[in-house]
């Protein structure tokens, strides 16, 4: 069991299983440090990746699981560009890492918080929504009554139309239509085509307008029908707004709701900074831990290795340029 725990942490840490099982048990006990180490920063920013994506990016669960699995492989390359660091402990490597880790502790604590304080910032919600909504009624209401002076206008027109047209139908439901018809005859004489007599016929038919009454009567209808729709919003608008409002989440504004609940007392304050200081724990915990060790047995075998190989590669360099000359 010991052994596959050992695997495991020089699978997650980088370290070489063979080198470390030939080294001491401070290199072992090193490695299994680190796994520690790593396993307890990996569940937080799951979890911060996995609440990130629900919460703001409105992502399924299987996003949210793909968004936790991503941000526990950058977290895990992040601390292996300082576990694996051999040689060359630099102030500017320790203040990069340092700058990361602050970095990461804020991104981490903000983002917790918010998930952790969500009760509070739902609370204050309230207010700031009720708010928003008094800004925005006024100009919402305008806006449809606008809309529903002009529906009316149309309507208005629609029904002028529609009262001229059935007068017309009225006086005039049928239209008498006339056909001549003339007779001729050749004349003798002349040898032309002479009207000897006229015959008319009279016939009624329905008037034509009476077939631009029943288009014209849907119009009307489907105008009063959006009429109606129009009343009926400007009666629901408030709500409308607060449902629209409530819907969105967004990060920054509950950031910035978040900024006022830490700033209203210094219990809020305390909470968050403690919370803060517990990631940033985390986060500096492995370069705390790397740059404190003295090189084990382990690194001295990395850098043998290294120097052995530059020698190697040094005399086969000499041994072809002397076969040249």
């Amino acid at each position: 069991m010991r052994n596959i725990w050992i695997r495991f942490g020089c699978f997650l840490t980088g370290y070489n299983y063979k080198l470390v099982k030939a080294s001491s048990e401070v290199v072992t006990k090193t490695v299994l440090r680190y796994t520690a180490a790593l396993l307890i920063i990996m569940p937080v920013w799951a979890f911060i990746g996995a609440t990130f994506t629900l919460r703001y990016l409105h992502g399924t669960m299987l996003y949210a699981i793909l968004a936790a699995a991503l941000m526990v492989f950058i977290v895990v390359q992040i601390e292996r560009q300082i576990i694996l660091v051999v040689h060359g402990k630099s102030g500017f490597t320790k203040s990069f890492r340092i700058a990361i880790g602050i970095v990461m502790a804020i991104l981490g604590s903000v983002i917790l918080d918010q998930y952790i304080f969500k009760d509070d910032i739902d609370k204050t919600k309230i207010t700031t929504v009720e708010k928003e909504v008094q800004r925005l009624l006024p100009i919402k209401v305008n806006e449809l009554n606008n809309q529903l002076v002009d529906l009316q206008g149309t309507i208005n027109t629609k029904e002028e139309e529609r009262i001229n047209l059935v007068n017309d139908i009225n006086k005039s439901p049928v239209i008498a239509s006339y056909q001549i018809k003339t007779d001729q005859t050749k004349d003798e004489a002349s040898g032309k085509m002479v009207s000897v007599g006229r015959q008319v016929t009279t016939q009624t038919i329905e008037n034509p307008k009476i077939k631009q009454l029943a288009p014209l009567n849907d119009q009307i209808q489907k105008l009063y029908e959006r009429k109606v729709e129009l009343e009926k919003k400007i009666i629901d608008v408030r709500v409308s707004i607060e449902n629209e409002l409530k819907s969105k989440t967004g990060f920054l504004d509950e950031l910035k709701i978040m900024f006022e609940i830490l700033t209203s007392h210094w219990i809020s304050m305390s909470v968050w900074i403690l919370l803060f200081l517990f990631f940033l724990m985390i986060e500096l915990f492995v370069i705390v831990s790397k740059f404190t060790d003295v090189d084990s047995d382990y690194e001295k075998i990395i850098l043998s290795s290294m120097e052995n190989r530059k020698i190697m590669i040094d005399k086969h360099a000499k041994s072809q340029i002397d076969g040249l000359s």
